[in-house]
C-alpha cells in the first residue's frame, strides 16, 4: 500500500509528512495540479519514495532516502524539486514519458544506480551537489566525475563543488503563500519616517496587491508603525514571514536589509552597496560585486525592477520587490502576476532583476503580452 495517494486533485500541500516502510510508495501523486511537498520525508519504502504521475508538483526542503526503488519516479509529470537530500536509493531520480522538470540545490549522492536517470524527458539539473566535488559521472560528457552516474540526456553542468541549498527561493512562494503568517508591510506616504526614508507614491500599494491577493494568513501595517517595524533601527517585527513592495528610497525594511547587507541584493544608492573597484551599476550583490546587466539608465518608458527572496537573521523568509522608479515597482507587481505566479516552479532562483519598456508608448505600465516589453536582465542564488 502507499503510504499517501493524492489523485485528480488541484491546490494541495503537504508540510512535514513522514512517508516510511510502506509496501508501495512512500506517496503517491495521480492526475493532479499544483501539488506542494515540502519538509517532509520518504524512506525505506519497497517501491519509490514519491510517484508522480500526470501532475504537476513542486517538492522542497525534502528528504527521499534508501528507498528500494527510486527517490523520485516521474511519468508525465512537469515542476520542480529544490534543496532536497535525495540519497542511498536504488535511482535518485528515474523520469520517463514526457516529463519535464527541473533539479535544483539538490545533493544526491551515494544512490546504487543512476542519480538521475531519464527517458523521453527534459531533466535540467544544474546547481546540484552529486556527492563529489568533481560532480556527477557520464562516460562522455564527464568521465573524470566520480559522484552518482547521471544520464547523458540530463542537463547537469555546471554543478556544485560544495553542497548548497538556500533557505529561500522566488519558487518557495508555491508552499509559503498559504502556509505562512504574513506581515504586508507598506512604505507610508508621511514626509518624516525612520532611517531618513521618503513618502512612498500610490503605485507601490498597489503593485503589493499582486501578492497579498494570494496570501491566505496576512496582517498589514505601515512602516511608521512601530507596532510592525522598530522605528529606530528599521528591522521588522513580528514572527512570521514578510513581504515588501518598494525600494529602500521609501521603504525602512528595505533598507534595513540592504543596509545590513541582510539581503543578497543592494540598490547602488545604498551606503557600501558598491564594492573596492567595482563599476557603476544600478544594483550590486551582498559583498560589493556590481551586476554589470544593470549599468544601464532609466527614463520615463524605460524601468528596472528586483525581484528577490531570502531569509532574515531571525529565520523569517522575506519577499521583496521593487523599482528603480514608480513605474518600475508597478511593474513587478504585473510581472509577478502574469509571469511568476503561474510559473512559480520556474523560478528557482533569490532573485531577478527585470527591465521594463513602455513599448507601445502608451505611458502605463501594461502587462506582458499587453504591449509593453518584460527581459530579465539578471538572476542569482
Amino acid at each position: 500500500q502507499d503510504g499517501f495517494c493524492v489523485y485528480a486533485s488541484y491546490d494541495i500541500w503537504l508540510l512535514g509528512v513522514e512517508g516510511y516502510n510502506n509496501s508501495w510508495d512512500g506517496l503517491y501523486i495521480g492526475g493532479s495540479d499544483r501539488i506542494c511537498i515540502s519538509n517532509s520525508q520518504f524512506a525505506e519504502n519497497d517501491d519509490n519514495g514519491l510517484s508522480s504521475s500526470a501532475s504537476r508538483i513542486y517538492i522542497s526542503h525534502s528528504i527521499f532516502q534508501e528507498n528500494h526503488d527510486d527517490g523520485i519516479s516521474l511519468s508525465h509529470t512537469y515542476g520542480s524539486v529544490v534543496c532536497s537530500n535525495i540519497t542511498k536509493n536504488d535511482e535518485g531520480i528515474d523520469a520517463f514519458s514526457l516529463s519535464n522538470f527541473d533539479v535544483r540545490f539538490c545533493q544526491i549522492e551515494n544512490n546504487t544506480f543512476y542519480g538521475i536517470d531519464e527517458s523521453n524527458s527534459r531533466i535540467d539539473a544544474r546547481w546540484c551537489w552529486w556527492g563529489d566535488a568533481s560532480g556527477p559521472y557520464e562516460s562522455t560528457l564527464n568521465p573524470t566525475g566520480t559522484g552518482d552516474d547521471v544520464d547523458p540526456d540530463v542537463e547537469f553542468d555546471p554543478w556544485l563543488t560544495e553542497p548548497y541549498q538556500p533557505e529561500n527561493l522566488i519558487s518557495d512562494l508555491r508552499c509559503l503563500m498559504r502556509t505562512a503568517e504574513w506581515s504586508v508591510v507598506y512604505p507610508s506616504d508621511e514626509e518624516s519616517k525612520p532611517q531618513g526614508r521618503g513618502p512612498a507614491s500610490v503605485s507601490d500599494w498597489l503593485a503589493t496587491a499582486y501578492l497579498t491577493a494570494r496570501l491566505w494568513n496576512k496582517t498589514e501595517g505601515l512602516d511608521t508603525n512601530p507596532g510592525f517595524v522598530n522605528q529606530t533601527t528599521g528591522e521588522p517585527l513580528g514572527i512570521g514571514a514578510i513581504a515588501c513592495f518598494g525600494g529602500p528610497a521609501v521603504g525602512v525594511p528595505v533598507y534595513y536589509y540592504e543596509l545590513n547587507k541582510i539581503a543578497p541584493v543592494i540598490y547602488c544608492n545604498v551606503p557600501g552597496a558598491r564594492g573596492p573597484g567595482q563599476p557603476w551599476s544600478q544594483w550590486y550583490l551582498a559583498n560589493g560585486t556590481a551586476i554589470a546587466e544593470t549599468a544601464m539608465g532609466t527614463s520615463d518608458t524605460l524601468d528596472l525592477f528586483l525581484i528577490e527572496a531570502f531569509v532574515d537573521e531571525e529565520g523569517r523568509p522575506i519577499f521583496i520587490a521593487y523599482g528603480i522608479g514608480w513605474r518600475g515597482t508597478y511593474a513587478a507587481g504585473k510581472y509577478f502576476d502574469d509571469v511568476i505566479h503561474p510559473n512559480l516552479e520556474e523560478f528557482t532562483h533569490t532573485w531577478i532583476i527585470v527591465k521594463w519598456e513602455d513599448t507601445n508608448l502608451d505611458g502605463f505600465v501594461n502587462a506582458p503580452e499587453e504591449g509593453d516589453t518584460y527581459t530579465i536582465l539578471a538572476r542569482g542564488h
